[in-house]
């Protein structure tokens, strides 16, 4: 049996700067990333703004057999992060 674990990110409003980092300096691979732009054209629901278009809904970096999952949830400063 194979074990594989996948890390969770979650950024606030700087996931393309993560991804760049992780990319850059770990040489992680890019297998999938979905701006909120993209999410709202399968998801009519989704609220799409000028300021969030661009933010990445979901993304996937392989590091090795690592699997990172990076998204991007904007909050306000001193926001408690709920569970």
């Amino acid at each position: 049996m194979t074990l594989e674990i996948a890390i969770f990110l979650s950024m606030n409003g700087q996931a393309k700067e993560a991804i760049n980092f992780y990319t850059r300096n770990l040489e992680a691979k890019n297998l999938m990333i979905v701006t909120y732009e993209e999410l709202a054209k399968r998801d009519s629901s989704f609220k799409i703004t000028s300021e969030n278009k661009d933010h990445i809904a979901h993304s996937v970096l392989q590091i090795g057999n690592t699997k990172l999952i990076i998204a991007e949830d904007t909050m306000k400063p001193n926001e408690r992060y709920n569970v």
